[in-house]
């Protein structure tokens, strides 16, 4: 899903999403069974995308987008079809640290390492304020100038 050397993420063979894509264009995507956008209305935007199925996999996707660009993303995986009904009933910290391990895991699988990329930042992490764990990526610790070059370096690598 995830590549590694550029950090675009690949949701099927037809759609690739890339760090600061446009809003407008990710929005127009039919991603998953649920889509629900919260306007924060200070620049910031999250576009929410419920059981996407990838490969064999099924993702919540949190979009985070900055005056319209695409600046992080925020997601749960797992291979079972995700219940989207808000269910606290057999919540626990101990099963919620678990499915922190796991994500731990998947990164590590699929990127080799959490940490800092040239493409961005993938972490882990478990927040006690949401009861939640979830994997993290930040975009917005490189510039898009810095990426728009890199970007334009390897459309034009080997021509002439």
């Amino acid at each position: 899903m995830i590549n590694k050397k550029n950090g675009h993420l690949k949701i099927s063979t037809e759609i690739e999403l890339a760090p600061f894509d446009s809003f407008e264009n990710i929005n127009k995507l039919k991603l998953g069974e649920i889509k629900e956008i919260r306007d924060i209305k200070n620049g910031y935007k999250w576009l929410d995308a419920k059981n996407v199925k990838i490969d064999n996999y099924y993702y919540n996707l949190s979009f985070g987008f900055l005056n319209e660009e695409l600046k992080m993303l925020n997601f749960i995986v797992d291979d079972k079809r995700f219940e989207l009904k808000d269910n606290w009933n057999n919540w626990t910290e101990e099963k919620e640290r678990s499915k922190e391990q796991n994500y731990k895991k998947w990164v590590t699988n699929k990127l080799g390492r959490d940490g800092l990329f040239s493409w961005g930042q993938v972490s882990v992490e478990y927040d006690s304020k949401s009861a939640s764990s979830s994997i993290f990526i930040n975009y917005d610790s490189i510039s898009k100038s810095t990426f728009s070059s890199w970007i334009k370096k390897m459309m034009t690598f080997g021509q002439k």
